[in-house]
């Protein structure tokens, strides 16, 4: 029940959290197990509220991550939502079938591990291609992330032509600091004709092409996604349409720079 739970709660509140289906299956077999401590050591009424306010946001904060004081209360507040909902839909079940709870429990269970599954190997398969592990290193700082091969994406720099790759925010605030090299480039977009990015030198970026395989680039420019364009996506970084050529689709190796 508490896998359906998590699905439930991140259909009212999107996550883009790396590994999100597999973190939830292991935060609710942690929060099962807990459940099942609690109910032997105590009272039953003690228990139920034992779990609404210390393993149902225990559960969250697991599949989730780390999130700020607002969207970590609407995340708990959707979960709870999420239990009052699957227990009436249960009920109703049972009181129109005859069938036992934990029967409708395990079947919803099954079917809904077995969709996330099937639906994650064939999304898999159909991202392998787009999505690659990115490492970007500035000063002392390195962070690793999920980035997007863009065909779309050729934004360059005014003077020099050098590729522009587009962040999140958040991932970018791990790695500035006082003394980055950043610029005001124009740019385009549907909407905005005449938008300005803030964009950022970062001393290199690593992205690996095969497992233990890297292409290398050495100060790699990066800009700012705008508000909400990352928000919700399995990926933090758009990389610019020349990855696919030097890394990732080529068909000369002599192009490819590895580690």
């Amino acid at each position: 029940m508490n896998f359906l739970v998590l699905s439930l709660t991140c259909v009212f509140c999107k996550s883009a959290v790396c590994h999100r289906n597999l973190r939830m299956l292991a935060a609710a077999v942690s929060g099962t197990g807990l459940e099942a401590f609690g109910l032997m050591v105590l009272p039953y009424a003690i228990s139920v509220l034992c779990t609404a306010i210390g393993i149902v946001p225990l559960m969250v904060f697991l599949a989730f991550g780390r999130e700020n004081k607002k969207q970590r209360m609407v995340r708990i507040l959707s979960s709870w939502l999420s239990i009052v909902l699957l227990n009436g839909v249960a009920t109703a079940v049972y009181n129109l079938t005859g069938l036992e709870n934990l029967y409708l429990y395990t079947a919803l269970a099954t079917a809904g591990i077995t969709y996330v599954l099937v639906k994650n190997l064939v999304v898999s398969v159909q991202r392998q291609k787009r999505q690659m592990s990115v490492v970007l290193y500035n000063k002392t700082v390195s962070v690793p992330c999920i980035g997007l091969l863009d065909s779309g994406n050729l934004l360059t720099m005014p003077l020099s032509g050098n590729p522009v790759h587009i962040a999140d925010a958040a991932l970018l605030q791990k790695l500035v600091d006082e003394k980055t090299v950043q610029k005001e480039i124009p740019y385009r977009a549907l909407g905005n004709p005449h938008g300005k990015l803030q964009v950022y030198c970062m001393d290199g970026m690593k992205v690996e092409t095969e497992p233990a395989k890297f292409c290398d680039w050495k100060q790699v420019w990066v800009g700012c996604a705008e508000n909400g364009v990352l928000c919700n996506k399995p990926y933090q970084l758009i990389l610019h349409a020349s990855v696919a050529d030097r890394c990732g689709c080529t068909k000369d190796p002599s192009q490819m720079t590895k580690n």
